[in-house]
């Protein structure tokens, strides 16, 4: 499923919220209905 511009703007600024910034991790895709997320 293709990414949303609604997804695709969470998953900017859950990447930049300090505290999971904080972490290392990233989020590379959140799916437009949420039921799946990659994390690197």
């Amino acid at each position: 499923m293709p990414e949303s511009l609604k997804t695709r703007l969470m998953r900017w600024g859950f990447n930049l919220y300090p505290a999971y910034r904080g972490t290392g991790a990233r989020i590379t895709y959140i799916a437009g209905d949420w039921r799946e997320v990659r994390i690197r």
